[in-house]
């Protein structure tokens, strides 16, 4: 039986991460997003986070602005789980920004 709450969909984009707390704070990797839904996102990568992580992802959205200006999905929040090759993270905050407004993408 299927316990989450909201819909996943099935999204495939390219993501830049970084760990946000002590100690391994300025971590960072990349990925592919698999799915996401309003509260959570699974990321294909080969880095595995430790779970309860603060992490922030800067997610290529397919869709532009005007149709001309890229866009991307900043989002904040905890590695639920970290298994290999996949990364489920608890959203608890996003917004949209430019493309060029992120900053510098993590190596």
């Amino acid at each position: 039986m299927e316990r989450r709450k909201s819909r996943r969909y099935p999204i495939e984009c390219p993501v830049c991460f970084r760990l946000l707390d002590s100690g391994r704070a300025g971590e960072t990797g990349r990925g592919t997003t698999v799915n996401m839904a309003s509260q959570g996102l699974l990321v294909a990568t080969d880095r595995r986070l430790p779970p309860g992580a603060s992490v922030e992802l800067a997610i290529e959205w397919p869709a532009r602005l005007n149709s001309r200006a890229g866009l991307k999905l900043v989002v904040h929040g905890s590695v639920l789980r970290s298994e290999e090759g996949k990364l489920a993270v608890l959203i608890r905050k996003h917004e949209f920004r430019l493309a060029g407004r992120y900053g510098p993408a993590p190596a």
